[in-house]
């Protein structure tokens, strides 16, 4: 039998993986103002300005790591702790593949969100920073559970 929570998992990251391409779509034809505007983003995250090269050194040394971590946690983990990070991976590839549809594309990644002129965002950056956090917390909480386990 199916568990229910792996399912809303996968559903609510294409839910997700959808409404940022809708948006991205949206902010090409009708976005222009202060906080919701179309923004062509050629450099790295957050607007960060690297070398092309070195943009795509990193799709590539992101993509081995996130295998190695998926990998990892179906070798290592019991299945009610691995769909926890394989969410939050799941999250950070789904991410991933709309920002690179976009860079393969377009050339460029469609940002729609302007973080106080401080960066530009959109819902796939949204989707891989909390992917990141989710896993780091999940991984640090996991490993003080098992730590005090063990003095017990």
């Amino acid at each position: 039998m199916i568990s229910a929570r792996p399912v809303i998992f996968w559903l609510l990251g294409l839910i997700l993986l959808i409404a940022d391409r809708y948006l991205k779509k949206f902010a090409v034809n009708h976005l222009g103002g202060k906080f919701f505007i179309y923004y062509q983003n050629y450099n790295f995250g957050f607007g960060l300005n690297f070398n092309r090269q070195l943009i795509w050194f990193g799709y590539l040394a992101g993509i081995i790591c996130l295998i190695y971590f998926i990998k990892r946690c179906i070798q290592f983990y019991p299945p009610n702790q691995c769909i926890n990070r394989l969410f939050f991976i799941y999250l950070i590839i789904l991410g991933a593949i709309s920002n690179l549809w976009d860079r393969l594309i377009l050339g460029y990644i469609v940002d729609y969100w302007n973080l106080f002129n401080l960066a530009y965002l959109n819902l796939a950056d949204v989707m891989v920073i909390f992917g990141l956090l989710g896993f780091m917390f999940i991984n640090r909480t996991m490993k003080q559970c098992n730590h005090e386990a063990m003095e017990q």
